[in-house]
């Protein structure tokens, strides 16, 4: 959870954590869901604000003399957006307003498929673009003659579906990979993924987990419980979609004002706003979807966009509205299972 992650790093608690000095050389590698500000782990959110406050509360601490930390979700930039911190190099799998991809997937609609091991097929994405160019560069190359500069053009180039992007502090860019994550002959054989177009295989990591049922509905002898699941999937899909405008409409009467709640990419600055909204919505909602579903997670842009107008004093749109909205985002009939 979050605070057993935010304890780790920050070397906080009695087991394992952190215990790095002002001469270590740190580094932190996430993968999970996200959203606009968000790093989503099962039952709970981290915010960018608490990512920045960790990361500087460590650097106070003298936890390193240098911190490289890369990160694999959607809207993964806008965790790291204003970061001023010494010391602290950032890579993130996509852009603040970018989903990332999943790869290695199994296919619904033709004769190739990704998700094989040892010619089994698991029925998952097997991993993610971003971390499998990362890994598979790092496994390839010999870390001792890789500056991060270099790795970074290197995942960039890979990563076709997003904009890898740097954050922080860029001056010592030109250190050698191996100084964070030790050292790689560059010998490992990459096995079945070696002269694979990883990029090809790629799909929206917020689609993956409707693909993923599709995919097992389409196998030759499918049971119709593998249909049903798709059917169960498309209607939590639906749920969240209609959740999320029926927010925005109790709050922007006019067509026009709702239109632009959904269309605006405004930072997300404010968390104890759009955590207090989210959770009112996963409460009232709860029975219909997940709102940390990945599909879900699509329309966390308007909860920011809302919390937005309400630091700017909008009319009509205060905390107390905006709070009375996410009650009001889910009516108690039509419940999904």
């Amino acid at each position: 959870n979050v605070s057993t992650f935010l304890g780790v790093i920050t070397g906080k608690g009695s087991g394992k954590v952190l215990r790095s000095t002002a001469e270590d050389h740190v580094f932190v590698y996430v993968v999970d869901h996200g959203a606009p500000g968000l790093i989503v782990f099962p039952t709970e959110e981290l915010h960018k604000n608490q990512l920045q406050e960790a990361l500087s509360s460590m650097k106070t601490s003298n936890m390193f003399k240098k911190l490289m930390f890369y990160l694999e979700t959607c809207n993964s930039g806008s965790m790291f957006e204003g970061m001023d911190i010494p010391g602290v190099y950032a890579l993130s799998a996509a852009r603040a307003d970018e989903e990332s991809s999943a790869e290695f997937c199994p296919s619904y609609d033709g004769p190739t498929t990704m998700d094989m091991v040892n010619r089994e097929e698991l029925g998952t994405c097997l991993g993610d673009l971003f971390s499998v160019s990362w890994l598979e560069d790092a496994e390839h190359n010999a870390t001792a003659n890789e500056t991060l500069e270099s790795q970074f053009n290197i995942i960039k180039a890979k990563t076709t579906t997003s904009n890898v992007t740097q954050w922080g502090d860029l001056s010592f860019k030109d250190d050698h990979v191996d100084d964070f994550i030790g050292t790689s002959t560059g010998a490992v054989h990459l096995g079945a993924t070696a002269g694979l177009d990883a990029a090809s295989s790629a799909v929206p990591a917020r689609e993956a987990d409707l693909l993923r049922l599709q995919a097992a509905a389409a196998r030759p002898g499918a049971a119709r419980a593998a249909a049903e699941a798709v059917e169960r999937e498309l209607a939590r899909r639906q749920a969240a979609e209609d959740a999320f405008r029926r927010f925005a409409s109790f709050l922007y009467p006019a067509a026009s004002r709702r239109e632009d709640v959904w269309q605006r990419k405004e930072k997300p600055d404010h968390p104890e706003c759009e955590l207090a909204v989210r959770d009112l919505i996963r409460q009232h909602c709860a029975s219909k979807f997940d709102i940390s579903s990945s599909f879900a997670l699509r329309f966390h842009q308007v909860i920011v966009n809302v919390c937005a107008d309400v630091v700017r004093g909008h009319q009509r749109v205060t905390m107390e509205t905006a709070l009375e909205a996410a009650r009001m985002s889910c009516p108690t009939d039509s419940i999904v299972i």
